[in-house]
């Protein structure tokens, strides 16, 4: 298919019953459409299902580079260390007394 402008851009999801609003309809450049096969098929995907089959299309027809695998696992970066307790929330002062610290 034709490759798109990579640009800035913006994804509408529509409702898993009813799609996008035609006010939402009116905004866009342009609709596209996970086709579905088989009899009876369902009305609609699960939107964040959509979400991934479509922005994953795009990203390849973009030719957007690939995470690194190893095997059939992506690589992973190092998950941050923690800095705080969870839950909680620390005002400007506090944060400002701790970089400082």
């Amino acid at each position: 298919g034709e490759q798109p402008n990579v640009r800035s851009r913006a994804f509408f999801m529509g409702n898993e019953g009813h799609g996008l609003s035609e006010r939402e309809i009116s905004l866009c450049d342009k609709l596209v459409y996970i086709p579905q096969y088989g009899v009876g098929s369902t009305a609609s995907l699960n939107v964040a299902v959509a979400a991934g089959v479509v922005l994953s299309a795009f990203a390849e027809a973009a030719a957007f580079a690939q995470c690194n695998k190893q095997g059939a696992k992506f690589d992973v970066a190092e998950r941050p260390r923690r800095t705080q307790t969870r839950g909680f929330a620390e005002d400007d002062e506090e944060r400002e007394m701790r970089i400082q610290a």
